[in-house]
């Protein structure tokens, strides 16, 4: 394959694309479609890539320049500084090529195509893995979420048990505090209540006669 950023890459591209818009067909059309979008990101990618090297050539470019143009060391010991000022001056190009607006398109688009690629490759390995009875990335963070919200409820569950607690020491506490005052309060009641008669009870007793009754006698 040819290195990105050249010439014949992007005859190779081209090709590469017009043979990838094929249409896909069969029982694994689905996972074709996936796989020829996969390899377009991969190119879309690697372009990308190759316009974001060549910025950063060219601010290593402009350095070397602006260290060449000043004037060289006349011993061993100034080699250290002829670093320092390498590093100064790639780090000023740097900065400036930072700030314009090529920079900020270029880089832009080199992370979206980025992020693209990783999701369709992505997609890929679930495919993969769940065909080879494996867990997928989707189901570990289910999983995860799902232990997670567990954690939570347990959290929450203990807060209600400490608040439960605290309820039940605040009544133990309130009662043992009213049992002295309910126990000497008990003799006063007893001194001031009275003796209250029995009523009287009438027992009547009735005894009800069964008339006899003669039968007829033919």
């Amino acid at each position: 394959m040819p290195q990105p950023g050249t010439e014949q890459f992007d005859e190779w591209a081209r090709v590469a694309r017009e043979t990838l818009s094929m249409p896909a067909f069969g029982l694994t059309r689905e996972q074709q479609e996936e796989q020829q979008a996969l390899f377009r990101a991969w190119i879309d990618y690697a372009e990308h890539y190759a316009r974001f090297q060549a910025l950063l050539q060219g601010v290593n470019d402009r350095a070397g320049a602006a260290l060449r143009e000043q004037p060289a060391p006349t011993d061993a010991e100034s080699m250290r500084s002829v670093y320092d000022r390498w590093v100064n001056l790639a780090e000023e190009n740097y900065g400036q090529a930072a700030l314009s607006d090529e920079f900020r398109e270029v880089y832009a688009s080199l992370v979206n195509a980025q992020m693209r690629l990783k999701v369709l490759q992505q997609k890929q390995v679930e495919r993969v893995t769940k065909q080879a009875g494996m867990p997928t990335r989707t189901e570990v963070d289910s999983l995860g979420e799902r232990l997670q919200a567990m954690r939570r409820e347990l959290r929450q569950m203990h807060g209600l048990v400490a608040e439960v607690e605290a309820l039940r020491a605040e009544v133990a506490a309130l009662r043992g505090a009213a049992a002295p005052i309910a126990a000497e309060a008990a003799p006063t009641v007893k001194r001031a209540s009275g003796k209250v008669p029995a009523k009287p009870t009438v027992k009547t007793s009735a005894k009800t006669a069964k008339p006899a009754t003669k039968g007829r006698t033919r």
